[in-house]
């Protein structure tokens, strides 16, 4: 009985100050890493640039004498107000180091038409139009003191956006408008995105984010025929009216127009994680 009573005691000492293996690593783990899955908006000022270049194709268009002005070098841009939702699923290792996955949908919903203008009737028409774009990018960041952090961002970002050229007649002493040459460019593409930030956590729960984001697509080209009859005109200030040149010239050019997407924004950003 004496003996009995001596193993029990053993037993129940080491049970209770010997600590099981599986117990302790993971106990060490859960202190190691930190898994949080979080929702998030932000108000975002974005500004759009979309360079424009004109191109004849051959060199038979090169030696007209008009084929200038179907070169052209110019930028769209615009700013605007935009709302992106997004979802981020990361870890913070050690309590200080971070990486994470971070997917945000942009809705931009931006245009910018310019216009150019050969002589007094025909002109050129250039519009581009930026609807909405996603963000897939990796977080990875660095805690400074337990509730603020500093990240950076990358990955790659893919916009649906659009181009149309134009080119039309006009005659301002009739108020008359003929469009001659359509071209549309309608592209899905993916760019490359670099970005960073500072994020100030509440609670562990809810977090306030500043970042800056920069997005840039390779350039994308389209091809047409544009031709048109160089229906010059001059003003008669004897009659106030404006008269076309007798026997206009036709003039005509294989054109290549190269247009290379980026934007930028600068936002605040709420989120809420579910941290487990």
């Amino acid at each position: 009985m004496k003996k009995i009573c001596f193993i029990l005691s053993c037993s129940t000492f080491f049970l209770n100050n010997v600590p099981v293996c599986g117990q302790h690593a993971a106990s060490t783990s859960g202190r190691f890493v930190t898994y949080r899955v979080g929702v998030s908006v932000a108000g975002e000022y974005a500004s759009i640039d979309g360079h424009l270049k004109n191109r004849p194709l051959n060199s038979f268009d090169l030696a007209n004498i008009a084929n200038d002005n179907f070169a052209s070098d110019a930028h769209h841009t615009c700013h605007k107000f935009q709302i992106s939702p997004g979802f981020e699923l990361g870890a913070l290792i050690a309590q200080q180091y971070y990486l994470g996955f971070v997917l945000s949908k942009h809705y931009t919903h931006a245009s910018n038409t310019m216009n150019t203008s050969i002589g007094d009737a025909i002109h050129f028409e250039h519009q581009l139009k930026l609807t909405s774009y996603t963000n897939l990018f990796l977080k990875f960041g660095y805690k400074i003191i337990p509730n603020v952090m500093f990240y950076g961002l990358v990955g790659p970002s893919i916009a649906n956006w659009s181009h149309n050229s134009k080119t039309f007649f006009y005659d301002p002493a009739r108020n008359y408008k003929e469009v001659l040459v359509a071209s549309k460019m309608n592209k899905k593409t993916t760019g490359f995105g670099i970005g960073g930030g500072i994020e100030y956590v509440i609670n562990n729960k809810y977090a306030i984010n500043m970042e800056y984001t920069l997005s840039m697509h390779k350039a994308e080209y389209a091809r047409y025929r544009s031709s048109y009859n160089n229906h010059n005109v001059y003003y008669d200030p004897t009659y106030g009216l404006y008269h076309p040149f007798v026997n206009p010239e036709t003039i005509s050019a294989d054109v290549q127009k190269n247009v290379r997407l980026s934007y930028s924004t600068i936002g605040l950003r709420f989120s809420y994680f579910f941290s487990f």
